[in-house]
């Protein structure tokens, strides 16, 4: 028996692991991939990897460290950072926290509190442990994380499960604006008192006073009014001289972004007919919306089979006239599976032809100079969400002529992740 033990233990050491090909070959796609998707790849892989392999997740994340390190732009450098340590929190919350201590407040006049803010959220809502929590998000307060809903998240805790804590909690919370806040992390500051310093008189005060020093404009000052009123009225009489003014001011809000005109509703044809419907899509001035007409004609029972192979290609053609934007990118992956359920696998080849070439258009991203997400944040997420969505439909990049390397490391990633942990939830494209 001792014997048989031993023989099947060396026939499992010797049998194939079957996600080793599929590591190595990520990992050497994403060497040779351009700098943001390189990185996107290799933590895009140790999500994948996760807890059922530690060791190659580790290594696909410091390979990613190593590569941001080198980044030059730094809000780009920043950004990659977080999601780095996003994924590294679940394995390691410790060397996450440390990646996050990597991240300045300012550097290069360039003001990273924002970043390391979110940083500081990703690896502080991880940690189970409440004392350890507390400790960890003092010792990020410490460094000047401040911008971040985490204060007021803790403070709400506090009170409900651990009012033994709730005095010292709010003591670390007023400690540590720091001298050179900016004025969303005393926007911040001031929420977090006016929406727990009434059980703090004393400390709310100090607070206010403190944010008092670090006020210098008009809306902040107005802010400041509004609050000290609730919870220490007699601050805003002890500075009546220079708050008088700002009494009667509204705290500025943010304005609303205007409503891009690509973004405009979809014309509605669910109670037209067919031919209703075909003649309202060809009169539709953007090729965007006559695309999307015909998209949704091709799944109607009433479009006849017929129709269907013309009606495709005519919706792709229309999208070719749309600027570079999601909504082109969506259009053409539907097409491109649409194409090859009818049948018509050269064409469907040519629609991923012009998906591929829709999206260097909007991400420009080729090589080595790709390496600032400035107008690309949503591009590595984009190469993912056509991965998933051919994955999803058992398409094959390869049966349709594409040979991005971005879309392959993807490819196998969602391979790798299926075999490690079972079937993916559906993507953008589904």
């Amino acid at each position: 028996m001792v014997l048989i033990g031993v023989l099947l233990l060396a026939l499992a050491a010797q049998a194939p692991d079957p996600a080793r090909a599929l590591i190595d070959e990520i990992s050497s796609l994403a060497a040779g991939e351009p700098p943001i998707l390189g990185i996107d790849t290799q933590i895009a892989a140790a999500k994948a990897l996760g807890r059922t392999r530690r060791s190659d997740a580790f290594t696909m994340l410091d390979a990613a460290l190593a590569r941001t390190a080198g980044i030059p732009e730094t809000a780009t450098r920043g950004t990659l950072t977080v999601r780095i340590a996003e994924v590294l929190v679940t394995l390691d919350p410790g060397r996450a926290e440390e990646v996050c201590a990597t991240l300045p407040r300012h550097t290069q006049g360039y003001d990273m509190a924002d970043v390391l803010a979110v940083c500081s959220v990703t690896v502080t809502r991880q940690v189970k442990d409440w004392p350890e929590q507390l400790a960890t998000a003092r010792r990020f307060w410490a460094r000047g994380a401040v911008d971040s809903p985490l204060a007021g998240e803790l403070l709400s805790r506090a009170k409900e499960k651990h009012p033994e804590d709730a005095d010292a909690l709010f003591a670390s919370v007023i400690d540590a604006l720091p001298p050179d806040a900016t004025q969303a992390e005393i926007d911040r500051y001031l929420e977090d008192i006016q929406g727990h310093g009434t059980a703090h008189p004393a400390l709310s005060r100090a607070g206010l006073e403190k944010a008092y020093r670090a006020i210098n404009t008009p809306a902040g000052y107005a802010r400041f009014v509004q609050v000290a009123e609730r919870i220490a009225p007699d601050l805003v009489e002890t500075y009546a001289d220079r708050l008088k003014r700002y009494r009667d001011v509204k705290p500025e809000k943010k304005e609303k972004q205007k409503k891009d005109e690509e973004s405009a509703s979809d014309p509605d044809i669910s109670k037209l007919s067919f031919e209703e419907a075909l003649a309202l899509g060809r009169e539709q001035k953007r090729g965007i919306d006559k695309a999307v007409v015909l998209v949704e004609l091709l799944d109607r029972e009433d479009t006849p089979e017929a129709r269907r192979g013309p009606l495709a290609l005519e919706a792709l053609e229309a999208s070719t006239k749309a600027k570079p934007s999601d909504d082109r990118l969506i259009v053409q992956s539907m097409l491109t599976r649409r194409l090859w359920v009818f049948g018509l696998k050269e064409e469907a080849g040519k629609a991923a032809s012009m998906l591929e070439e829709s999206f260097e258009l909007l991400c420009r991203c080729r090589d080595a100079t790709c390496d600032s997400l400035n107008e690309r944040q949503d591009c590595a997420e984009r190469v993912m969400d056509f991965a998933e969505y051919l994955h999803e439909n058992d398409l094959k990049a390869e049966d349709l002529g594409l040979t991005h390397r971005s879309l392959r490391a993807r490819m196998l990633i969602l391979e790798l992740d299926t075999l490690l942990n079972g079937k993916r939830q559906k993507g953008f494209f589904g």
